[in-house]
C-alpha cells in the first residue's frame, strides 16, 4: 500500500521510502521506516498530499507519495 492509497485522516506507518533524492528529502525531514504519519489531505488537482508526522505538517508531491510504502494502522 502507498500513501496515495490512504484516505484523508488515515493513520499509517512508513514501511519503505523511495530510493534516490526523494527518499533523501524525506529522511532529512525525519520521515523514515517506522515513522507514524497521518494523511491530512490530497490536493484538489491531485499533485500534492499533505501529511502530519511528529507534530509537523509536510507537503509531499504525488510522485513521491506514489512511492512511499505504508502500512495502515
Amino acid at each position: 500500500m502507498y500513501l496515495t492509497d490512504l484516505s484523508d485522516g488515515d493513520l499509517a506507518v512508513v514501511e519503505k521510502t523511495p530510493d534516490g533524492e526523494a527518499g533523501e528529502k524525506l529522511l532529512a525531514n525525519g520521515i523514515c521506516e517506522g515513522t507514524e504519519i497521518e494523511k491530512i489531505s490530497g490536493s484538489p488537482l491531485g499533485n500534492i498530499v499533505t501529511i502530519s508526522a511528529g507534530g509537523k505538517f509536510y507537503a509531499v508531491t504525488n510522485d513521491i507519495a506514489e512511492k512511499l510504502a505504508v502500512r495502515a494502522k
